[in-house]
């Protein structure tokens, strides 16, 4: 999971950043 924090730096940045996750779900075979 992380922030993107690179868009903050931008002119007129809003007080939101994209976020993401990452899941490694394995599938019941």
């Amino acid at each position: 999971a992380g922030v993107d924090r690179d868009v903050r730096g931008r002119e007129k940045p809003s007080d939101h950043a994209p976020a993401w996750v990452e899941l490694d779900v394995e599938r019941p075979s």
